[in-house]
């Protein structure tokens, strides 16, 4: 019996050894579960964080560039409490409107990772690095004691990473000239229409038109043209830029058409502020140029008429303001106008015509330096002509230059085959002929209502840089 139990106690022993193995077993596995959800836990709290860092430095960039008075912005960089962050900007902003990229890279950093090594003369200033294991580490160049720089090195915290992130923003206007075209009713193109932008700021339109879809060159695509109610493109449009419908209309599109930016809805119809005619003393006057004569106007003045017969020449000296009730520009009439000492604005009242082979542009280049406001109503009472009132014609006869800012929000505008304007053009019904090409100039919408707003178009993380 002895025996027996000796070799029982000896059994039961061993079951306790292996028993307690187990348990000890599953303790460990538990421990080891638990360290890698606190892991996970932490690393995705600071994986969000570091996210929450990126996007502050998309902010400070965009804010830079809201409240840019002068120079030029390419990078930007910050600290905050538990990060830093570094931006760049391309391409680098000096205040021009359009598209812009902004990526932000962030990294934690705490305060038992930081390394003093160097000390160095420098601007402030952060920077990224390499190590021989491959490891990324970041720093930054900072003022320490007696204004000497010191380089500072932080090293990658056990589960911090770096986040980046590329934002693309672009410039948002509340001025009058945001369009190429603008009717208030619906806007129908005609076959074979190009439009798109460029700026003047920058140079001529020939200088910025490098780009080519198919076999039509273009400029810019930050160009949009527009309606309060619906727009219906016709075969073969080139569009390099947005159309936008009014609230509840649609954009129909032709057969060929092209459009590279958006055709969503405007979540709000555009107003048509009245036109303030200004009042200029004495009785209106009179002009007519003959053929081969030549008319001069200057400073501010009233016509109840002019008129330029074929092959005359009518020069215009700015700065002035020209009220007309009746503008008539017969073909092939040399139409010179100097702003190089101020712009030239036109208040028409009645008839405002320009026929064929003419050119109507400022010395200067710049389309702001030209601005054509028309009173006329010919639209009431003709609303389903192509042209409006006979009686009353506001339009642009073919093979035309025209380089203006134009608003005429009574009107029916037209412009007819192989016209080209290059600026904007804002009316109560606009009907281009085909062949027409509106260039817009995005520096008319820095003309009135403040400096641009720049919000987000596109937002992506940088997988590669995590």
């Amino acid at each position: 019996m002895r025996g027996t139990n000796r070799d029982d106690r000896g059994s039961v022993l061993v079951i306790v050894l292996i028993m307690m193995l187990v348990v000890f077993g599953m303790a460990a596995a538990i421990m080891s579960v638990s360290t890698t959800h606190n892991k996970d836990t932490v690393q995705g709290q600071q994986w969000e964080h570091a996210m929450a860092i990126a996007e502050a430095g998309v902010d400070d960039g965009v804010n830079r560039m809201n409240k840019w008075i002068s120079g030029s912005i390419s990078t930007c960089s910050g600290r905050l409490s538990t990060g830093s962050y570094a931006v760049t900007v391309t391409p680098a902003f000096a205040g021009v409107g359009g598209e812009y990229t902004l990526k932000s890279t962030a990294w934690l950093s705490t305060a038992p990772n930081v390394a003093y090594i160097g000390k160095g003369t420098g601007q402030a200033a952060l920077f990224s690095a390499v190590g021989g294991d491959d490891t990324v580490v970041h720093g930054e160049i900072t003022t320490g004691a007696n204004g000497v720089a010191e380089t500072r090195l932080v090293a990658p915290d056990l589960y911090a990473g770096t986040r980046s992130i590329t934002v693309v923003v672009y410039a948002t206007y509340s001025g009058m000239w945001v369009y190429g075209l603008f009717s208030d009713q619906a806007l129908d193109l005609s076959s074979n229409i190009v439009s798109d932008s460029y700026d003047s700021v920058l140079g001529t339109y020939a200088s910025q038109a490098t780009n080519t879809y198919g076999p039509t060159p273009y400029a810019r695509t930050n160009g949009t043209d527009g309606s309060n109610h619906g727009v219906v493109e016709a075969a073969n449009d080139r569009v390099f830029g947005s159309l936008v419908p009014g609230p509840g209309y649609t954009v129909t599109p032709g057969v060929g058409s092209y459009v590279s930016g958006t055709t969503t809805p405007a979540a709000a119809a555009v107003v048509f502020p009245p036109i303030t005619v200004p009042v200029v003393a004495g009785a209106p006057l009179v002009m007519a140029v003959g053929v081969h004569g030549t008319g001069n106007i200057t400073g501010t003045v009233h016509y109840s008429s002019i008129t330029t017969a074929s092959n005359s020449t009518l020069s215009i000296t700015g700065p002035a303001t020209i009220l007309v009730d009746s503008l008539i520009l017969n073909s092939n009439t040399e139409v010179n106008i100097n702003t190089a000492a101020g712009p030239v604005k036109f208040y028409g009242t009645g008839q405002f015509l320009m026929r064929s082979n003419n050119a109507l542009q400022a010395s200067t280049g710049l389309p702001a330096d030209l601005q054509i406001y028309i009173t006329t109503d010919n639209y009431t009472g003709f609303e389903g002509t192509a042209a409006g009132n006979p009686a009353k014609p506001v339009g642009f006869s073919s093979n035309g230059i025209v380089s203006a800012a134009i608003y005429a929000p009574n009107a029916t505008q037209t412009w007819a085959s192989n016209t080209m304007l290059f600026g904007s053009s804002i009316a109560k019904k606009i009907p281009p002929a085909s062949n027409f090409q509106v260039h817009y100039d995005e520096a008319l919408a820095r003309v009135g209502g403040g400096p641009p707003k720049y919000k987000t178009k596109a937002w992506y993380e940088n997988p590669a840089d995590r």
